[in-house]
């Protein structure tokens, strides 16, 4: 299995492409969301910068997976669109500590489980789950 890990500035423009193409099967085809950039030829957001790392897992003709990692101390979903949800709670800003996002799998070549893994993310895997206590 050939894993790519790198800054969208070191990949290849076949690496691009093929990354963006999952993501807006996944993310606007499958999930319906609903991008700020959308119908742009590649498929970004505000939180797709220089210093986001993309972590993708090729299929043969079709990514298989991916997910975005990006450090903290820059502004991420929850810093900047979930905080009010947050309570007053303090939520992590450092250089150390990273998110992962848009972490997907999915069989594209299965339009079956399409739907399945679809409707799984949406109302189980995508819920917020608050922090755990550490003991």
């Amino acid at each position: 299995m050939n894993t790519i890990y790198a800054k969208a500035s070191q990949l290849r423009l076949i690496d691009l492409n093929q990354i963006s193409s999952f993501r807006d099967s996944v993310f606007i085809e499958r999930l319906n969301w609903i991008l700020s950039d959308a119908g742009a030829e590649l498929e970004v957001d505000q939180f797709d910068r220089q210093s986001t790392y993309d972590v993708c897992v090729p299929d043969t003709s079709a990514t298989g997976g991916y997910a975005r990692l990006r450090p903290t101390a820059e502004p991420y979903f929850l810093s900047e669109v979930f905080l009010v949800r947050m309570g007053g709670a303090l939520i992590s800003m450092s250089s150390a500590v990273w998110k992962l996002s848009r972490f997907r799998a999915v069989d594209l070549h299965s339009p079956s489980k399409h739907r399945q893994l679809a409707d799984f993310l949406r109302f189980g895997a995508g819920s917020v789950v608050p922090p755990c206590n550490a003991r």
